[in-house]
């Protein structure tokens, strides 16, 4: 028996456009979990710019 397809197929993939400035294209995220700090603090709020991949990591 065989399943009929169900998804719509997929489109081509379009690469992502370069950013010119640094800092101009950004992605965070936050990270739980952590041991604690002596400030109570269990986790990070990470920024990293998408130009020059440096990252930035914020209690």
């Amino acid at each position: 028996q065989v399943k009929a397809e169900r998804q719509k197929p997929s489109g081509l993939l379009q690469p992502l456009p370069i950013p010119e400035w640094k800092w101009e294209h950004l992605t965070m995220d936050f990270v739980f979990k952590l041991p604690r700090t002596q400030n109570k603090h269990d986790g990070v709020w990470v920024i990293v710019d998408q130009l020059t991949k440096s990252a930035h990591f914020l209690p």
